[in-house]
C-alpha cells in the first residue's frame, strides 16, 4: 500500500476513533443525569410525607372515614334519648299512718305570722326507663302537683291567696338519681301536700274550696269518697342537658285516699278549748257560710 494512503487510513482511524470517544462521553453524561434527575424527584415529597399523590390521597380518605365513623359511633352511644317516666298513685304506708298528717296553728286566729297549715305527708314510687346506651346521672326529679276542686278537674286556688300558685301544693323532689342503661329504674319519692290559711275572716267568710274539700273527704267514713285528685307534672334534671335547660317532663292526674284528717282536728280540740279551737272553728264556719262544716266535724 501506498505510503500516503496508508497515513490516510490511519489518520481517518484515529478521528473515527475520537468521535466513538466523545459520543460515549456524552452518552455517560447524559445518563448521569437522567440519574440524578430520578434522584432528585424520588427525593421530592407530596402532601409532606408521601412520594406519591395516590398514596397521600388514600391515606388522607382513609384517616377521613375513620373519624366519621369513630363520631358517628360517640353519637350513637352518647346522644340522650329521653327516658319513659311512670308513677304510682300517691299512698300513705301503713307503718306510718300516725304521721301522715300533721296540723299547726288555730284557724280562727290564723295570720302571716301565725298561720293555719295542715299537710299530707305522701309517697309516690317512680319508674324510669331509660332507653340510652350508657348510664345517666340526674341532678334532680321534681314532683310539682296541684289539689283539684270537687269536680277533679279545676286547680284549687287558696282563698286568701292572688296568684294562680297560692291553692294546696304538692312538692316532692328526689337529687342525684343515675338511670341504668337499657332497663328500668324504681325509686320512691316523698311528697308533701301543703294546705295553708293566712287571713282565718277571708277563709271562713268565702267558703274555702280546700277547707270544704278537706272535711268533706278526709272523715274515715265508710261510704265517703275519700279520694283527693292530683294534677301534677314530673320534670327530671338530666346531667347531659343541664347546659340546654331543657327538662324532660310527664303531666297527668292522679289520687289518693285522704287520711281522717277530721279525726286528728278533734282530737286537738281538746287541747285547744271549745272557744278558741275546733268548737269556736264550726260556729264561726257556720257563721261565715261553710254549711255542713259542723255536721261532718261531729258537733
Amino acid at each position: 500500500m501506498d505510503p500516503r494512503a496508508r497515513r490516510n487510513s490511519a489518520i481517518g482511524s484515529q478521528r473515527t476513533s475520537g468521535k466513538f470517544d466523545d459520543d460515549r462521553k456524552t452518552l455517560v453524561r447524559q445518563s448521569a443525569d437522567v440519574e440524578q434527575s430520578v434522584t432528585q424527584n424520588s427525593r421530592r415529597k407530596i402532601c409532606l410525607c408521601f412520594r406519591t399523590r395516590r398514596g397521600c390521597i388514600v391515606t388522607i380518605a382513609f384517616l377521613i372515614l375513620t373519624l366519621l365513623s369513630a363520631l358517628g359511633v360517640a353519637a350513637y352511644l352518647l346522644y340522650p334519648r329521653i327516658p319513659t317516666i311512670s308513677i304510682s298513685e300517691p299512698y300513705v304506708p301503713a307503718e306510718k299512718t300516725a304521721d301522715a298528717v300533721r296540723v299547726t296553728g288555730n284557724l280562727l286566729q290564723a295570720n302571716e305570722t301565725n298561720p293555719f297549715i295542715v299537710e299530707i305527708q305522701l309517697f309516690v314510687n317512680v319508674t324510669v326507663y331509660s332507653p340510652n346506651r350508657i348510664n345517666i346521672p340526674t341532678n334532680a326529679i321534681l314532683f310539682r302537683g296541684t289539689l283539684l276542686g270537687p269536680d277533679n278537674k279545676t286547680p284549687i286556688r287558696s282563698a286568701t291567696g292572688t296568684g294562680e300558685d297560692d291553692g294546696p301544693r304538692v312538692l316532692g323532689q328526689t337529687n342525684r338519681t343515675n338511670f341504668l342503661s337499657m332497663r328500668e329504674t324504681s325509686f320512691v319519692m316523698p311528697l308533701s301536700l301543703s294546705y295553708g290559711v293566712t287571713d282565718a275572716a277571708v277563709a271562713l267568710g268565702t267558703s274555702d274550696v280546700a277547707l270544704m274539700l278537706l272535711t268533706e273527704r278526709c272523715t274515715g267514713q265508710s261510704g265517703v269518697d275519700s279520694r283527693l285528685f292530683i294534677g301534677y307534672t314530673v320534670s327530671v334534671d338530666l346531667s347531659i342537658l343541664t347546659w340546654t335547660g331543657f327538662k324532660p317532663s310527664v303531666s297527668g292526674k292522679t289520687a289518693f285516699k285522704c287520711p281522717n284528717i277530721v279525726a286528728l282536728v278533734k282530737s286537738k280540740s281538746g287541747e285547744v278549748g271549745a272557744s278558741g279551737g275546733v268548737g269556736g272553728l264550726l260556729s264561726a264556719a257556720v257563721s261565715g257560710g261553710v254549711s255542713g262544716l259542723s255536721a261532718l266535724l261531729g258537733f
